[in-house]
């Protein structure tokens, strides 16, 4: 099970940098909007990506396989998670990602 778990974190973060490349140009409007499409980019790669892995692992024991919907959930459950820890950190007025 580690080693399915593992395989579907690296499918997550391959699909996620193939989003976020194909969606960047949303975030060309303003300075702001771009760093924070960067630090979205960073961090959501930088991650251990758990979230997305158990949703591809759970679909697979569930229905035998793991279909794209079920990569694309859990890329937008990393994505989800990312931006709420950023959104966690402007909030607090913090300078460093922990």
């Amino acid at each position: 099970m580690d080693e399915d778990l593992a395989r579907y974190r690296i499918i997550i973060r391959d699909k996620l940098d193939s989003i976020l490349e194909k969606e960047k140009n949303i975030f060309k409007e303003n300075s702001f909007s771009e760093d924070l499409f960067d630090r979205l980019k960073i961090f959501s790669k930088a991650g251990k990506i758990w979230r997305g892995g158990l949703i591809c692992l759970a679909s697979e024991i569930l229905t035998g396989k793991t279909s794209e919907q079920a990569i694309l959930v859990g890329c937008a459950t990393e994505i989800f998670q990312t931006a709420s820890l950023i959104h966690d950190d402007i909030i607090d007025n913090d300078l460093l990602r922990r």
